[in-house]
């Protein structure tokens, strides 16, 4: 896999992954590969890509605590090594330039693995987001919203704001793949592929 070959050629390589339903079976790889020795995780670095206001590491249905559970904790990953948005914290835009120093002070991003929701957005950069944005807080657009609130959460969640790595941060990435799983992405794929560029 191209995170393994990032890994081997880098190993303090900085990563960024999405933790949504889509890369789950890649996660499951991983977790086999660095158990049967075949990727090391002890010297790489793991950054947020997003996270929803209002929630953090004791919800279980935040973003990093379903990496913890999904990935993380099954991994030889260091938990130094691994740097996400606070959700709860009082001073969104403070976590903002947190992240963006960590990113910095490792280099940029080397490789990000990130999906494309139903309304085209990647982290949490909804449409119509300025592309020139690193970290940054963002409203929820309502298409987001329903969708996280069937998918991800079974208690009705107030999802009015995110925080999330930029379109900047993206487009700076060293590597980047991007993976849309099901038939329900069909339209917004194709808008992607063959659609105009814009914001």
């Amino acid at each position: 896999s191209k995170i393994k070959s990032t890994v081997q050629n880098k190993p303090e390589a900085l990563l960024s992954v999405a933790s949504g339903n889509s890369p789950l079976k890649i996660f499951e790889e991983l977790i086999r590969m660095n158990l049967s020795e075949e990727i090391d995780f002890s010297n790489s670095n793991f950054v947020s890509l997003d996270e929803w206001i209002g929630l953090g590491i004791n919800h279980s249905d935040s973003c990093v605590n379903v990496m913890d559970h999904y990935l993380f904790s099954q991994i030889n990953l260091p938990t130094v090594n691994i740097c996400f948005f606070d959700g709860e914290s009082n001073d969104p835009m403070k976590e903002c330039h947190r992240i963006d120093k960590f990113i910095a002070s490792k280099g940029g991003i080397d490789f990000m693995l990130i999906g494309v929701g139903m309304n085209g957005h990647m982290g949490l950069n909804e449409p119509g987001v300025d592309p020139e944005l690193y970290s940054h807080v963002i409203r929820i657009d309502e298409i987001t919203k329903k969708v996280a609130q069937e998918k991800y959460f079974e208690q009705p969640v107030d999802l009015e704001k995110g925080i999330t790595l930029g379109i900047r941060h993206i487009m700076e990435s060293r590597e980047i793949t991007v993976i849309i799983n099901g038939k329900h992405k069909a339209e917004i794929c194709r808008k992607i592929l063959q659609g105009e560029i814009s914001n």
